[in-house]
């Protein structure tokens, strides 16, 4: 079975993460992926938690824009898709196939980080 979680971050958020990491943007999508996530103190939670149920995980933060870039980079398909961030993300959810629930959405934002970003 597959749980699929899409989420997105307060730009402030990502703003402070990106400027906390200047060189991420050119990294590989899975390396930026495991530093937010560490970042973000979610660290593969969901994965680590789910996969002892079987369950195939996955977690895309569409309004990343460097780490939705970076999956774009890695991922290119022959479709005529636009490479606005929504269009990256419902690809991504494409590719992932037959999801087992339904979309989960959070977002990071000052009330749930009110101290900005964690690793300041």
């Amino acid at each position: 079975m597959k749980l699929l979680r899409l989420a997105s971050v307060y730009p402030g958020y990502s703003n402070q993460f990106y400027a906390a990491h200047p060189d991420l943007p050119s990294k590989f999508y899975q390396e930026q992926c495991d530093a937010f996530f560490y970042d973000s103190f979610r660290g593969g939670f969901l994965e680590s938690r789910l996969a002892s149920n079987r369950l195939r995980v996955h977690e895309i933060v569409w309004n990343l824009a460097p780490m939705q870039q970076a999956w774009q980079r890695e991922n290119p398909t022959h479709s005529s898709a636009a490479s606005d961030l929504k269009s990256i993300a419902v690809e991504q959810v494409r590719q992932f196939g037959r999801i087992f629930s339904g979309l989960m959405t959070t977002t990071l934002n000052a009330e749930t980080h009110p101290r900005g970003c964690p690793s300041d």
